[in-house]
């Protein structure tokens, strides 16, 4: 019975996700896109994945401006390419996919944690349709935060289970090097994962959380080499130092865009400092 029941939560939500998002296949290649994917002559040959994993995200079309390393999602459009060259479909199909994906593994972490199907079932599916989600699943180059996402969410569920298999931390701290090369953001990972123990009273095992700080540490040299040192100085400093306050602006809206989605669109704020 619970089987059925699991099965039937998982197709509800994978439909959800087709009918919420087929929409988006007719879209086209916008903004970062052309820099990412049409430009990008990277992506176009498997020779070029040392480049990939050792370059920042948009040298690849001979620009350098963005300072982000994520690998992992250039990978993807790699295998994009491969698959259906510039038809811009097959980019939006993956998106989708992946989304779903996320979606479903949103559903699978609730149920470790709670062991209640129903109140997994209404997370996953909110997850996958909720309007906030638009920018990241139809902008193709949104992909980074849906692949951070996914792999951030099965860090968390593979470290829960690691309680029961040791096999599990292997494959959660996998999870969190993917979530890592695929955005920045994954970092706060060992965070929630401190968050769990608090949450759940459970007991910090440093032979079980320390290789995840070994990781963030490796992640941090890596991406440092790959990005040009230049981007860090006094000057990217400072632009961190004015974003501070927009972080906390940012937390409100996003919260209210979440109880109350109306008027969403792609930027949000203006310029404080010139």
């Amino acid at each position: 019975q619970k089987n059925k029941i699991t099965t039937i939560a998982i197709l509800l939500i994978v439909t959800a996700g087709v009918i919420a998002y087929s929409n988006s296949l007719k879209g086209q290649f916008v903004w970062d896109d052309e820099i990412l994917v049409k430009e990008n002559i990277y992506i176009r040959s498997w020779a070029n994945i040392p480049k990939i994993f050792s370059l920042d995200v948009t040298s690849g079309s001979g620009k350098s401006f963005n300072q982000y390393y994520r690998p992992l999602q250039i990978l993807t459009y790699l295998v994009d390419y491969s698959l259906w060259k510039f038809n811009v479909i097959g980019y939006h199909l993956t998106n989708i996919v992946l989304h779903i994906l996320a979606g479903l593994c949103i559903f699978w972490l609730f149920n470790v944690l709670f062991n209640n199907r129903l109140i997994s079932f209404l997370t996953g599916i909110l997850f996958v349709i909720h309007p906030a989600q638009t920018e990241s699943v139809s902008y193709i180059s949104g992909r980074a935060d849906i692949l951070s996402a996914l792999f951030t969410v099965l860090t968390l569920i593979f470290y829960i289970k690691s309680s029961y298999n040791t096999g599990f931390i292997i494959a959660s701290l996998i999870s969190y090097a993917l979530a890592l090369l695929s955005k920045e953001n994954a970092l706060v990972a060992p965070l929630f994962l401190l968050l769990y123990h608090f949450a759940f009273r459970k007991k910090i095992k440093a032979g079980q959380f320390a290789p995840f700080l070994i990781l963030t540490i490796f992640y941090l040299v890596l991406r440092f080499k790959a990005l040009n040192p230049s981007a860090f100085s006094l000057d990217w400093l400072a632009t961190i130092l004015q974003r501070i306050p927009g972080f906390f602006a940012s937390i409100t809206k996003y919260l209210s865009i979440f109880f109350l989605p109306l008027n969403i669109h792609f930027e949000y704020g203006q310029v404080v400092f010139g």
